[in-house]
C-alpha cells in the first residue's frame, strides 16, 4: 500500500475565507464589471431581469458559444500520487467499452478511522456523462469482514456520498486510500457495515469533478453497480450478481440519488432497488438562488454552479475576469469543507460572472435539464427533509421543492414516503440516520414498503 500522506485542510480554509473576505470589499475593481451589476442567479426568472448580453466586455462572448479555448484549464488537477486513478488517454478504446465494464480493479486497505474491518475493492469503469459521452469513472466496495449469515447473498447499500466538491483528491475512494482523518458524519457506513451489508461508494461527480450535475451522477452511480458485478473477486465476498440493493443519499448526494433512482428504469434496467432514501434534496436548482446565493450557504451555491459549468462547458462563458482566475486558481481543487467555510465571506455569484446569464437559453435549459421528476423510479422511495412543521426547517434548500417532488413522482405512478424531520439543513443529516438505517434495513430484508404515496412522520416501518 502506497504511504499516506497527512494534508491539512486548515490552509486551504482559512485562504478560502480571506479570498472571498477580500472580494467581498472590492467586486468592482477585481473583476470589472459594471457598476451596480444584477445578480446573475437574480436574473432567471426568479426576480427582475437584466440583458444577456451585458457585461460580456471582458469576455468577447456571447451565451451559448462554444466552450473557451482555456476550458481545459479550469478541470481539476489530475491526481499524481496514485496511479490507480489515471484515466485512460485513448478515447475510442474507452468508447468500444460497454457501460459498467471494467477498466481496472485492486483490492486495497482502507486507512479510515472508525471503519470496522472490511476489504476494499476500487475498481475503474465505463460509464457516460449527461451528454452521451463515454467517460471513466471511479467507486469502491467495501465488504465487511463479518460472514453473512442473512437468506441469499450479501445486501449492497449503495451510498451517494455528499461529495460537494471540487477537487480530484476530495473523492470518497481517494479518501478510503489516502486520508486517515476524513470522517464520515454521521458515521453511515460504519453503522452499515457493521449490520454485515456490502457499502458501494461510486465517485459520482466524475472525472471533471462536476459537482451537482445530477444526470451524470446517476449514470455514474447506475454503472458501478454493473461493474461490481463483475469484479473477479465479487465470489469471494459474499455479494452476488443478485444481491438486494438499496440507495441512498443526502444533499449534494441527495442530487446523485434521485437522479439514478430516476434514471433506473430507462437507463439501466438491469439494476433495481429494493429501496432509496433520498434526503435534503436539492430537485430543482430555481428555488436554490434565494436561500443560497450571498447567504452561508454561498460557498457551495458557487461551488455547484461552477461544477456544472464543468460539465456544460459553454456556459464557462459567463464567467468574468475575476471569474477566470477564480476558475483557473487553487480554488479549482477545493473539497467540501473550505468551500462551505468560504460561505461565511457570503459572497454573491455575480461576483464572478456577467449579470443576466442566467438568463440566456443555454443556462436556462442547464436547470431544466437537471431537474428532478421528469420520469418516476420504479423503486420504492422515502424523501425526507428537515422541515418547518416538525423543528426549524432547512434553511438552504425549500422544502416546496421536495414536496414539489414527490407530487411530481406521485402523479405518474412511484411508490412514495414523504417523512418531514426536525433540524436544518446540517442537522438533519443527523436526525433522519436512525430512520434511514432503518427504512433501507427494511427493504433489503424484504419488508415491503406500502404502496401509492404517503407523507408521515417516522415512527418505524
Amino acid at each position: 500500500m502506497r504511504p499516506v500522506r497527512f494534508r491539512s485542510g486548515i490552509a486551504g480554509t482559512i485562504a478560502v475565507v480571506i479570498l472571498f473576505a477580500l472580494v467581498a470589499v472590492a467586486p468592482a475593481a477585481a473583476t470589472g464589471a459594471p457598476a451596480g451589476a444584477g445578480s446573475v442567479a437574480e436574473n432567471t426568472g426568479f426576480g427582475a431581469g437584466g440583458s444577456a448580453e451585458a457585461g460580456l466586455a471582458s469576455t468577447g462572448a456571447q451565451p451559448g458559444d462554444t466552450p473557451p479555448l482555456w476550458a481545459d484549464d479550469v478541470m481539476p488537477t489530475p491526481i499524481r500520487d496514485d496511479p490507480f486513478f489515471a484515466y485512460p488517454d485513448d478515447p475510442d478504446r474507452l468508447a468500444a467499452r460497454a457501460d459498467g465494464e471494467l477498466i481496472r480493479h485492486r483490492r486495497a486497505g482502507t486507512v479510515q478511522i472508525g471503519l470496522p474491518g472490511n476489504r476494499l475493492h476500487q475498481f475503474m469503469f465505463r460509464s457516460e456523462n449527461s451528454h452521451g459521452d463515454p467517460i471513466a469513472a471511479t467507486a469502491s466496495l467495501l465488504v465487511p469482514d463479518r460472514p453473512w449469515h442473512g437468506p441469499g447473498p450479501r445486501p449492497v447499500i449503495v451510498n451517494a456520498a455528499a461529495i460537494d466538491s471540487l477537487g480530484a483528491t476530495c473523492t470518497p475512494s481517494y479518501a478510503l486510500v489516502h486520508k486517515p482523518f476524513e470522517f464520515e458524519i454521521p458515521p453511515f457506513t460504519a453503522t452499515v457495515l457493521d449490520r454485515g451489508y456490502a457499502v458501494l461508494v461510486p465517485d459520482h461527480e466524475g472525472p471533471d469533478m462536476a459537482y451537482a450535475a445530477g444526470i451524470l451522477a446517476g449514470r455514474i452511480i447506475l454503472d458501478s453497480v454493473r461493474a461490481m458485478r463483475r469484479l473477479p473477486a465479487l465470489p469471494h465476498t459474499g455479494v452476488g450478481a443478485d444481491s438486494r440493493l438499496a440507495l441512498t443519499g443526502y444533499s449534494g448526494g441527495a442530487i446523485a440519488a434521485g437522479w439514478a433512482a430516476q434514471l433506473q428504469p430507462v437507463y439501466a434496467p438491469d439494476v433495481e432497488f429494493a429501496g432509496a432514501a433520498i434526503g435534503g434534496v436539492p430537485a430543482d436548482f430555481a428555488l436554490l438562488p434565494e436561500t443560497m446565493n450571498g447567504t452561508l450557504g454561498s460557498g457551495l451555491f458557487i461551488a455547484a454552479s461552477f461544477g456544472l459549468a464543468r460539465e456544460y462547458p459553454r456556459l464557462l462563458t459567463s464567467l468574468n475576469d475575476f471569474g477566470q482566475s477564480m476558475a483557473r486558481s487553487p480554488a479549482k481543487d477545493l473539497c467540501a469543507k473550505p468551500l462551505m467555510a468560504s460561505g461565511i465571506a457570503m459572497q454573491k455569484i455575480e461576483t464572478f460572472t456577467y449579470p443576466g446569464v442566467l438568463d440566456s437559453p443555454d443556462a436556462r435549459a442547464v436547470m431544466a435539464e437537471n431537474r428532478l421528476g421528469g420520469m418516476p423510479p420504479k423503486a420504492p422511495v422515502m424523501l425526507f427533509q428537515a422541515s418547518d412543521s416538525v423543528f426549524l426547517g432547512d434553511e438552504w434548500i425549500p422544502e416546496s421543492g421536495v414536496t414539489q417532488l414527490f407530487d411530481e413522482w406521485c402523479g405518474q405512478g412511484a411508490d412514495v414516503i414523504y417523512a418531514p424531520i426536525p433540524g436544518e439543513h446540517l442537522s438533519g443529516g443527523f436526525t433522519s440516520f436512525p430512520m434511514v438505517v432503518q427504512y433501507l434495513s427494511d427493504r433489503l430484508e424484504g419488508v415491503p414498503q406500502a404502496p401509492g404515496c404517503s407523507t408521515q412522520q417516522w415512527t418505524g416501518s
